[in-house]
Order: structure tokens, then C-alpha cells, then sequence
């Protein structure tokens, strides 16, 4: 009776063991001259190597990842020799060379791969963005994620993403989708769109991205969860929105720039737009840094060209940084006029001109 139960059990094991078991797949491959196929960690080469005659060479090889190991060789004549026979390459790999042929591109082999699944369903995901993003309280952003199948069959992924505090959804084609098609050896872009919620407290927080299908692949992704966007503000003023000069003179003025936010502003830009033919210079040109409620003067010089027209031009300045434009651009409204002392003389002429005009008259009028 013991060696009954004994005997059952051991066949309950066997078969729970048969069928937990992942069987082999199997695939037909052709490969030419000069290609190679990789099943994963495994490369299947044809090609040709120079020794002391130049030979043909079939070679099977396993990357570890620091080198190249070779598992099978067979050259010259001999790999003819291979036709019909089958490779016991690993535990997870058998080759059979089914049948060697030429054709127009030269020597081919047709090959039937016998391999564990997880390696005819290889595949990879990857993200394009950085690998930790800052993001705000009631922000949405999408990440791009490139779906790539190396494996040697077409493969439908499921998608899933680990976290349930943020809103999720996965677009391909423009369409929501939960799971998606790579053909054999092509890559699909799959959007993930994420809804971080206005209430979430700030954090970092890891959001894994799965695909599954054979097996499991999947990418992290790091969100630095930031409180909302806090109020920013800059304003520009000068010291004079007025200036009069003459055509050939320089003129001057001081701008203040001030951060009127709650937030620090970095990589402040000045602009100068001027008439034609103005020479402009900005002392500096770019203002680092201005913490919340902090100025920083800017001086700023225009040169008037010699043969300028009279009348008003205009000058309008502005201001940028990475966060923020100014609220308004400043304006500087400069007029041109001849020199004071060109029209005390002129005026001077002219009356002196009169004085002789009317003393010839009274001299000469009466007779």
C-alpha cells in the first residue's frame, strides 16, 4: 500500500512538473552570407574568414556581456557536412540545419530553431525622457515609450503602469489603448499620459511601466512631485521715459529690473529694440539670478546717427528669463532736435538782419 501511494506521488510530481514546464518553440530561419541572426544572448553567424586561404565559417556564439563566447564552429568544406544535422547548442537552444543552398546572393542555410519561448519573445522597453522628471501638482505630462521586439515571433504586449495616485492611460495611433502589437524585429512608440492629482502630497515617486507577453520587461520612471506653481512676476522701470538730444549724441539711462514673484528667476535676458542705424550697448546683457523682491540695474546707452531726422523716435525695452516674461516692455521716447545754440544764433541773425532792414529804410525811405 506504501509503495502505491509512493509511486502515485512521485507520477503527481512528474506531471505537475511536465506542466509547469514551458515547452520549445520552434522557428524556421534562413540565413545568408555575411548575416547574422541573434536570439537574444545567442548569435548565428555565416560568413568568411581569412587564414591562410580564405574559408567559409558557421559560428554560433553567446554574449555574456564582458565577452563573446563560442559555442560552435565549423569551416571550409566541413560545414557542408552540417546539412541535416542538429546542434545541441544549451539547455534553452537547439539548431538544425534543415538544408544549404546557393542562390544569386551565394551560400544560405535554412534553419529550425528549437528554443525556450522567453527567447523567440525577447524584447525591450525604453523611455526617451530623463530618468527623474519634476513635475507640479495638477500638471500633465506624456512620456514616450519605444516598444522594441527582438524576438523571431510578432507579439501582442499588455500595458499596465504601477501606480494608482496618479491618472493613467496609454495612447498609440491616438487611441487608448491597454495592449498593442510589435511585428517581429520593428519598434512602436506607445504614449503614457499622466494626471498628477492637484491634491497629491509633494513626493518622489516611481512609476513602473510593464509590457507583458512571454515574459515581463519593464522601464522606471521617476516623478519629483512639486507644490503649484507659486506667483511669478518681473517689472522693468527707468529712470527718464523722456529724452531730448541732437543728431550725433550718445544717450543714457538706467533700468530697473525687479522680481516682484515668490519664486527665484534665473537667466534674465535684456532686449534693446532701437530705430535702424542706432549703436546700442547693454551693461549686461544678462542678469544670473534674482531671488523674490531683489533688483538688479541694467545700464543702457544709444547712440543717435549724425544725419538722424528730427522729430520723436522711440526705444523699447524688455526682459525674459526661463520662467517668465516682463509684464510690460519699458518705453523711452527720445526726440531729436537741433542745438540750443545753433537756434540762439539763428535767432540772433535774424534779428540782427531786421534791425539793418529797418535802419536802410528809415535812411533811405523818406526822400
Amino acid at each position: 500500500m506504501k509503495a502505491k501511494l509512493g509511486l502515485a506521488l512521485v507520477l503527481l510530481i512528474l506531471s505537475l512538473g511536465f506542466v509547469s514546464a514551458n515547452p520549445d518553440e520552434k522557428v524556421d530561419k534562413t540565413i545568408h552570407m555575411e548575416e547574422s541572426v541573434e536570439i537574444k544572448d545567442y548569435i548565428i553567424e555565416l560568413d568568411t574568414v581569412s587564414l591562410e586561404d580564405t574559408e567559409n565559417e558557421f559560428k554560433i556564439s553567446y554574449n555574456t556581456g564582458k565577452t563573446l563566447r563560442v559555442l560552435e564552429r565549423v569551416r571550409g568544406n566541413e560545414i557542408f557536412d552540417l546539412e541535416g544535422e542538429k546542434l545541441d547548442i544549451s539547455d534553452e537552444l537547439d539548431v538544425k540545419i534543415d538544408y544549404i543552398g546557393s542562390d544569386s546572393s551565394g551560400l544560405y542555410f535554412d534553419l529550425s530553431v528549437d528554443a525556450d519561448p522567453n527567447l523567440l519573445s525577447h524584447a525591450e522597453i525604453s523611455s526617451t525622457t530623463p530618468e527623474r522628471i519634476a513635475v507640479e501638482q495638477g500638471e500633465e505630462l506624456t512620456i514616450p515609450l519605444e516598444l522594441e521586439n527582438e524576438g523571431f515571433t510578432n507579439q501582442s504586449f499588455k500595458l499596465n503602469e504601477s501606480t494608482e495616485e496618479i491618472g493613467s492611460s496609454f495612447k498609440f495611433d491616438g487611441f487608448t489603448v491597454t495592449e498593442v502589437e510589435v511585428n517581429s524585429g520593428e519598434t512602436e512608440t506607445v504614449n503614457l499620459d499622466l494626471e498628477i492629482p492637484e491634491l497629491i502630497d509633494p513626493q518622489n515617486k516611481q512609476v513602473e511601466v510593464q509590457a507583458s507577453n512571454q515574459t515581463k520587461i519593464t522601464d522606471t520612471i521617476e516623478l519629483d512631485i512639486q507644490g503649484m506653481e507659486k506667483q511669478r512676476s518681473m517689472t522693468l522701470n527707468t529712470n527718464n521715459d523722456f529724452i531730448r538730444e541732437q543728431p550725433g549724441e550718445t544717450i543714457s539711462t538706467t533700468l530697473r529690473i525687479r522680481n516682484e514673484g515668490e519664486t527665484p528667476l534665473n537667466d534674465i535676458e535684456i532686449e534693446l529694440e532701437s530705430p535702424e542705424d542706432w549703436e546700442t550697448n547693454i551693461q549686461p546683457e544678462e542678469v544670473s539670478a534674482l531671488e523674490p523682491f531683489e533688483s538688479q540695474n541694467v545700464e543702457i546707452e544709444a547712440e543717435i546717427p549724425p544725419n538722424a531726422d528730427l522729430g520723436d523716435e522711440f526705444l523699447e525695452i524688455s526682459a525674459s528669463s526661463d520662467q517668465i516674461e516682463s509684464d510690460d516692455p519699458e518705453e523711452i521716447r527720445v526726440n531729436i532736435a537741433e542745438d540750443s545754440n545753433m537756434t540762439y544764433i539763428g535767432l540772433l541773425l535774424m534779428t540782427t538782419s531786421l534791425g539793418i532792414l529797418i535802419g536802410v529804410y528809415k535812411k533811405f525811405g523818406r526822400r
